[in-house]
């Protein structure tokens, strides 16, 4: 940030009014101001052209250069569109046309590249319109101060398909309303608390959450769409899983209680404005308010933020007729704890290899030699004596048993008869191990033998006769 600037960047002649304590970015573009106070305005989804809807009705085109090393504006377009002042604007998804609503209850579709009306929708509300946002060229969404959701498709005769809520879900104001980029479900954030959502394809009201206890101001999507981000007038960021918006899985608190706005940054941060005039980027899952980037005007609440390309951040503040400017390359997403740094950890010991540096911090302990620094002393502890004498006296025992072997052996004359005779008792296992080592022996014999033996023993013991001496 840079020095305060009290002097007047307007791009009209009849500007007027002051502005206290506001200090611009000088990396981007400097500030705007006009006329009349501002209600809306949006950045071009690819060309560096954004636009803004005044209180009086007109509508008004600017080109930008952020990158020369004095970043500048150029004012392009200028014209009446509204009989009332603009409510909203927003471009189609490819940038080929733009859609404004106002409090003259009209929608008008105009050509981006020549400016002119090509078809404008009235006598469809029944009260004013308050946001927008579209699926597509040709089908566009709208929320109204009556809680109203309506679809118009300018491709029909007819091209309005309300979606009412008969039961009165919501009574109170669409504050804002966002379509996926499938175009199939829009969300709408609605100032009685609850957050409302719809089938466009279908063209059905699916279901409303729970009231939050205060007005839900903005609606926004990141993570890829898989998570919305709801901004709440309590000071919190409510989180949802996309698809499931009866409850929020996180409530994100850190603001000062007051309106508070919200817009991507990008898939992990977004840009939030409070009711005093402070805009600051807030990481989501890790939760983290990441600082002040800056600050519209003192004590003005801030009414619509954009960001074009994750680059360059514009707001404008309520009932103020200065658009700001914000350069957000600075602005990095925290990785810590999440869950890609998590995933990212574990690739890097996955793709580690054994190398030399992860040799040299193993071995780098045993680089000095052991010998120099450590002295081996050759002393008998008390258990080692033991065991000495130990085997000392097994190894004189076994001496001694050779000895006597030795010095009396066995001679063949002062063996017995017995011991030179054949033995008699053998068992099944010597005499299979004879029959085998004795080639011209048959086998049969053998198991003729054994078949013998076994019926001797199966055979019945006969009973012996007592003879009784005769009287």
């Amino acid at each position: 940030m840079s020095h305060s600037d009290n002097s007047d960047w307007s791009t009209d002649e009849d500007s007027d009014g002051e502005i206290e304590d506001t200090v611009f970015d000088t990396k981007a573009p400097r500030p705007i101001k006009i006329s009349t106070p501002v209600n809306s305005a949006k950045f071009h989804p690819t060309n560096k052209i954004f636009v803004a809807g005044d209180f009086d009705g007109v509508i008004q085109a600017w080109s930008f250069d952020n990158e020369s090393e004095v970043p500048t504006t150029e004012l392009k377009l200028k014209g009446k569109a509204h009989d009332d002042s603009i409510r909203g604007v927003n471009f189609s998804r490819t940038g080929d046309k733009l859609f404004t609503i106002g409090n003259d209850k009209q929608l008008l579709v105009s050509d981006v590249e020549t400016g002119k009306a090509v078809l404008s929708i009235t006598e469809s509300f029944e009260q004013s319109p308050y946001c927008i946002d579209s699926c597509n060229e040709f089908v566009i969404a709208t929320g109204d101060e009556g809680g109203v959701v309506r679809l118009f498709d300018i491709r029909k005769k007819n091209p309005v398909d309300e979606l009412l809520i008969d039961d009165g879900r919501c009574e109170d104001t669409i504050n804002d309303i966002y379509i996926d980029s499938n175009g199939k479900y829009l969300v709408a954030a609605s100032a009685d608390g609850t957050l409302c959502a719809y089938n466009c394809k279908r063209k059905m009201f699916l279901h409303e959450s729970e009231s939050m206890g205060a007005d839900l101001c903005s609606v926004t999507a990141i993570k890829n769409e898989k998570k919305a981000i709801v901004s709440c007038a309590d000071g919190a960021l409510h989180v949802y899983n996309w698809g499931e918006f009866g409850h929020p899985s996180d409530i994100f608190p850190g603001h000062d209680k007051g309106d508070l706005v919200c817009c991507k940054l990008n898939e992990k941060v977004v840009l939030t404005g409070d009711f005093k005039g402070n805009i600051r980027p807030v990481n989501i899952q890790p939760n983290r308010i990441m600082g002040i980037l800056g600050q519209h005007q003192k004590n003005v609440p801030i009414e619509c933020l954009d960001v074009f390309n994750e680059e360059l951040a514009l707001s404008v503040g309520t009932g103020s007729s200065e658009i700001r400017f914000w350069n957000t390359t600075s602005v990095e997403a925290i990785l810590e704890g999440s869950k890609e740094a998590r995933e990212g950890s574990k690739k890097a010991k996955k793709n580690e290899k054994l190398g030399e540096c992860r040799k040299k911090k193993f071995y780098g302990g045993f680089e000095s030699n052991f010998t120099d620094d450590i002295e081996l002393k050759d002393e008998l502890h008390s258990s080692d004596e033991e065991g000495d004498v130990g085997e000392d006296k097994g190894d004189k025992d076994t001496d001694e048993k050779q000895n006597s072997d030795e010095a009396s052996p066995k001679d063949s004359d002062s063996l017995s008869e017995s011991d030179l005779g054949p033995q008699e008792s053998t068992t099944e296992c010597e005499s299979d191990s004879k029959l085998k080592s004795e080639p011209n022996s048959d086998p049969m014999a053998h198991l003729m033998s054994a078949g013998n033996k076994r019926k001797a023993k199966n055979k019945p013991r006969k009973k012996k006769k007592i003879f009784k001496p005769l009287i």
